[in-house]
């Protein structure tokens, strides 16, 4: 069973560790259910007046429905994975059997393996990154997927979020990353860091909470040393 984050990160974890066993032992894919993950909920909305509690495992799905409602009527909660919540853990835990998904072989999954991750056929993959359509179906509709699924539902959204974040927009330069750090500076006063000198330890963390960033504050630092060592003619 392959417990990971349940956000397009998990995702690619997911699919090293599909890629490892077809590489290593291929054989062991083809056993039916032999491979299983635990899904939780990445995004959970409370309605505030009914209590009513809607649970959504892709940000996607999350994102459709909040355009759907009034926001000011709703409590969001997000959740990196099992670590961010004992509550809903032992919740998950209590019911197992519907938060596990099976996997099956299908034929054709040997190539779309073989497509995602073989580093000859990388021209190959920015084509297929190019045309490919994200669908309306949730790959966790069904209790099990095969791995083809899983490649083209949840791994190919990694792909498209590792390229928004490698790739610097074309308004103003900055990549994802760097401009949360911007944004920021520009706001560094309301936040009472007021001196001209600051450690980067204290930036991570006050940039990661201000800017409500997800994943590990250690990302940013890199981020701001190489911000600082361009110097002020580039940002």
């Amino acid at each position: 069973m392959i417990m990971t984050d349940q956000d397009v990160d998990g995702a690619h974890i997911k699919g090293l560790l599909i890629d490892m066993f077809y590489c290593l032992c291929p054989t062991l894919l083809k056993v039916p259910l032999f491979l299983q993950d635990f899904t939780t909920d990445i995004v959970r909305a409370t309605h505030i007046q009914t209590g009513q509690i809607k649970g959504f495992k892709l940000l996607s799905d999350y994102t459709a429905w909040q355009s759907k409602v009034i926001p000011a009527e709703w409590t969001i909660e997000y959740f990196k994975g099992l670590g961010t919540s004992i509550r809903l853990a032992i919740e998950y835990f209590k019911n197992k059997e519907e938060h596990t998904r099976y996997f099956i072989w299908n034929d054709i999954d040997a190539n779309y393996l073989d497509k995602v991750f073989n580093p000859k056929r990388a021209d190959e993959r920015k084509i297929w990154i190019c045309q490919h359509q994200i669908t309306t179906v949730s790959p966790y509709s069904s209790r099990v997927v095969t791995y083809g699924e899983f490649i083209k539902k949840e791994l190919m959204l990694y792909a498209f979020e590792d390229i928004r974040r490698k790739l610097p927009s074309v308004v103003d330069g900055l990549k994802v990353s760097q401009r949360k750090v911007v944004h920021y500076m520009l706001d560094m006063p309301k936040d009472g860091l007021k001196s001209a000198r600051h450690k980067i330890s204290q930036l991570v963390g006050a940039i990661s909470q201000h800017s409500n960033y997800r994943h590990a504050e250690e990302n940013f630092e890199g981020v701001i040393k190489a911000m600082a060592a361009a110097g002020k003619k580039q940002y």
